[in-house]
């Protein structure tokens, strides 16, 4: 969810692409079948552009035609080993931030941690990268022909599988995804719908196609092998600028603890400094509980809300953020409201930092941590279960002007 702008540039190699080649009875289908997108990296436009906020267009379908010097667009794959150890995440980018340093605007981020902390980051800038939707999917792929590098994601049109395939000269593997829940938008409604939206905070959009999910990983990443089961998601997200200029701090989480899987997102715009929240929970593939409102929304007991509180932890094999906060975990609180006098149920669930995934270097803006949690919990005065989130934190130091 990250861009991550000088942080790429001070820590990754520069790899340019060739052409994405594809087989001729592939291309066939595509043209009489399926709708396809081809993206160059340097085909940013000056002025104003428009984006596609159809709550009907397929959920990780492309959202701009094209893209100008701010407007920026991600698909995002996470996934969490079942203990809260380990975690991988990649991250498909059209994000034109670095056109002015001459990098372009397609490259794709793979972050990982070893159980025992070891992590590993890489990006890979192309010239050219494609997604076709077609009946029954949508293929997305990020190819570096002269590098042999290609990355592919594939997302089936329910939202009921996501495969995505890695083939670097350092890194070969795959994740997947089943889904645990239904598509989602960060109103709660459930995809398709037409009266959904896709507007989450000014000036930024998400659609998630797999809320919550149980995912299998296995990679190769510089000859040492990390693989899983455990839990993930996929989204998809547009800006009009990066983060810097529009978000003054967030905190989310994703994952799954027993019969439930969980989504929490609270967001602090900095363009109308007002903050904003979507809390999802899923139980045995069940919506049961779902709102925008944190405990400060609320204008009465009879609406439904969700809080977060950092925890702060001692002793021995705690893990905190390299810079910023040095909370060791969340709590996390979903209350339902009032109804006809009765009080509604509750959930708590709190996690506790194992591992960071992923960290900006010290003199960066956005300050960002990605941390591997292991987690409990479950509706209030009954049993406690255990599982796994991804979580992350976000804090812009000075935010800029928009241009």
């Amino acid at each position: 969810m990250l861009n991550l702008i000088l942080a790429a540039l001070l820590l990754f190699p520069l790899i340019q692409s060739q052409t994405p080649q594809i087989s001729q009875s592939l291309s066939i289908y595509w043209r009489q079948h399926c709708t396809t997108t081809i993206f160059h990296a340097f085909d940013s436009v000056n002025g104003a552009i428009s984006i596609d906020t159809s709550p009907l267009t397929p959920p990780m379908n492309p959202r701009f035609a094209t893209v100008n010097s701010t407007a920026w667009e991600q698909w995002y794959f996470d996934s969490i080993s079942s203990n809260g150890e380990s975690n991988s995440v990649i991250t498909f980018f059209r994000d034109p931030s670095l056109d002015v340093l001459g990098l372009g605007s397609l490259w794709v981020m793979h972050d990982a941690v070893w159980s025992n902390g070891t992590r590993a980051s890489t990006i890979e800038f192309v010239e050219e990268a494609m997604v076709v939707v077609c009946p029954g999917y949508t293929f997305g792929l990020w190819n570096s022909s002269s590098q042999s590098s290609e990355f592919t994601f594939n997302v089936t049109s329910d939202s009921t599988q996501a495969s995505i395939s890695v083939s670097t000269l350092k890194t070969q593997g795959t994740l997947n995804v089943t889904t645990l829940g239904p598509a989602r938008y960060p109103d709660g409604l459930l995809y398709p719908d037409k009266h959904g939206s896709l507007f989450f905070a000014p000036m930024l959009w998400w659609v998630e196609a797999v809320p919550a999910g149980n995912t299998q990983v296995d990679f190769e990443i510089g000859g040492s092998e990390i693989g899983f089961t455990g839990y993930g998601g996929v989204d998809y997200f547009a800006g009009s600028y990066i983060w810097d200029y529009i978000c003054k701090d967030w905190y989310w989480m994703r994952g799954v603890v027993g019969p439930y899987s969980i989504v929490f997102w609270q967001f602090t715009s900095a363009i109308d400094n007002n903050t904003y929240t979507s809390a999802f929970l899923v139980q045995n593939g069940a919506v049961i509980f779902s709102t925008q409102n944190s405990g400060l929304d609320i204008s009465g007991p009879q609406d439904s809300y969700a809080n977060i509180t950092l925890l702060y932890g001692t002793g021995h094999g705690v893990v905190t953020a390299p810079m910023g906060l040095n909370d060791t975990g969340y709590a996390l609180d979903f209350v339902e409201g009032i109804t006809n006098g009765v009080a509604g149920r509750r959930w708590h669930f709190e996690t506790q930092h194992q591992n960071v995934g992923f960290s900006t270097l010290p003199g960066i803006n956005s300050v960002y941590t990605r941390f591997a949690d292991s987690a409990k919990g479950g509706q209030n005065e009954q049993k406690v279960y255990k599982g796994a989130m991804n979580t992350e934190q976000f804090v812009t130091k000075v935010v800029y002007p928009l241009i």
